[in-house]
Formats: structure tokens, sequence, C-alpha cells
């Protein structure tokens, strides 16, 4: 499960990564915070850790950060990972006390025990995404949204969106999403029983455009010579 189920923020409680790479991580909080400062503290213990980047700045050094408004979710990135990168809080700046939540991370100098080639994937409304997780030992259980529910049998639901889930490849878990709305846009991740690999899904509207060729003989005569359809994407609240 995520942290922070009865606290103001939401967010994975475990991630395994790679030494040299990075990882972004999705903060879920409450609408009442939606225009508060957000930030990213390092450290074991939350008295004494380390505010490594706020949202007054998109980047510094090895961390990146951007506020979700729209859902409510602010996204960190750590570049550059080390094994000192252990622990680390997801916090909103607040009158009286800040409202916090850790998460760890497993550094190891090989492949992690779970893993996506891409954090970012896109996909079309009405159509399906396929994402695929690589484990190792621990076999992957459960497809889940962020804050939402989980899906653990080969076929079920998040939020309208039916979800498949097919692990019969040892050392992969692909999952399938199909009628996708714009809604269904968001952080997801799939998990083991203690280990968490989060994954943004960004659900783009299709709008149909058509575009008439014409070629003029004479004044008083049009031909059309053709019509082309394309589609463009249309960004919905990602």
């Amino acid at each position: 499960m995520f942290s922070g189920i009865y606290c103001q923020i939401s967010t994975v409680t475990e991630v395994p990564v790679k030494a040299g790479g990075s990882i972004s991580i999705p903060c879920l909080y409450n609408e009442q915070h939606k225009k508060n400062v957000k930030y990213l503290c390092k450290g074991k213990k939350w008295q004494s850790c380390e505010k490594v980047i706020d949202t007054s700045q998109a980047t510094t050094g090895r961390y990146a950060i951007v506020d979700d408004r729209h859902q409510n979710i602010f996204n960190v990135t750590i570049n550059e990972l080390t094994d000192k990168d252990r622990t680390f809080w997801c916090a909103v700046e607040k009158l009286g006390m800040d409202v916090k939540q850790d998460f760890k991370l497993s550094v190891t100098s090989g492949s992690a025990s779970l893993y996506v080639e891409q954090q970012e994937i896109a996909a079309v409304e009405k159509r399906s995404v396929t994402v695929i997780c690589y484990y190792k030992n621990k076999k992957v259980i459960r497809w889940c949204r962020l804050s939402s529910t989980c899906v653990k049998e080969q076929l079920g639901q998040i939020d309208g969106t039916t979800v498949k889930l097919n692990s019969s490849v040892y050392g992969m878990f692909n999952v399938t999403m199909s009628e996708l709305r714009t809604e269904s846009s968001g952080w997801y991740y799939c998990a083991t029983e203690n280990l968490q690999m989060p994954v943004h899904v960004a659900v783009y509207e299709s709008v149909m455009t058509t575009t008439v060729s014409t070629t003029t003989q004479s004044p008083s005569t049009t031909t059309f010579t053709g019509i082309t359809e394309s589609y463009t994407l249309s960004a919905h609240n990602i």
C-alpha cells in the first residue's frame, strides 16, 4: 500500500532504484494545500532533514519539482542516485506545522529488483495502453492508482477504467488499461509485497481535424483534389 492513508500527503513507501539513475516520485496532497509551497526534505528523521528543493524553484542540483494543481499532486525527481539517497519526505508548508510523508529508496549497483523502462506513458482516450513492470525475486502482485484502488486479479477496474493483468512470463508483469478516459490520467504503481514502482499515465483527447486541398484552374472553377484527416492530441489535466 501507499503511505499516508490517514495523512494529508499520500505517496509510495519504498522504491528500488539503480545507482546513477533517476526516479520520479508523486506526492498527493489535500485540496486545501493547493496554493501552499511544496518541498522535498532529505534525511531519516523529520526533525533533522535537509530541504533540498521547493516549488519556488523548478530545479536545483540533482533535484526537480513540479506542482500539478489540477490533480493536487507534486512530483519530485532525483537524479544521479547514490547509496546515500535513502529516506526523503514529501512536505507542504502550513501555518503551525508543515504536513509531510516519508518514502524510502532502495539503491543498488545492478538492476533494480522492480523497474519499468519509462515512468512517463502517453495514451489516447477510448483506446488502450500497456505498461510492463519487470521484477526479480519477489513477484509483482498488484497494479494500483495512487490514493485509490488496486487490481490483484486478472481482470478488474480502477475508477471506471478496465484493467487486465498478465503475469504468465516470469520476470514480467503486463498491465493493459483499456476504455481510457482523460480522467484516467494520473499516477499508478506496480507493487510487490513491500516495493512499489510509480508510473505516470497521461491520457490525451483525440481531436480530428480535416484539411481540404484545392486546385484553382480558373477564376470561376475550383477543383477539390483531396481530403486528408489527421489527429491532434489535446492534454487534459495531466
